[in-house]
């Protein structure tokens, strides 16, 4: 949970929590819960769900399908994405 003053300035509120399965997993499922509210401009909800597959340390994949409020008015999403590690020195 964060808290913080913004430029215009309202006060704003945000949350995030991710739960991933063991990444010992080659496939593990993933969900995010999200919040955000920016007092009296606007407030944000969403959920995900998806998968991350990791084909070997430094390289995975990752889907998700993501659905959130934002002022009311729903938003659908289909997320995708690529993490590329490098061996540190």
């Amino acid at each position: 949970m964060e808290t913080n003053l913004t430029r215009d300035p309202h006060g704003e509120l945000f949350l995030d929590a991710i739960i991933e399965a063991p990444f010992k997993w080659l496939i593990r499922p993933v969900a995010e819960v999200f919040y955000d509210n920016e007092f009296g401009v606007a407030q944000e909800f969403s959920g995900s769900i998806g998968a991350i597959w990791q084909v070997r340390d430094t390289l995975s994949f990752d889907v998700a399908w993501r659905y959130a409020l934002i002022n009311n008015r729903p938003v659908n999403e289909l997320r995708a994405g690529v993490t590329f590690g490098f061996p540190s020195i």
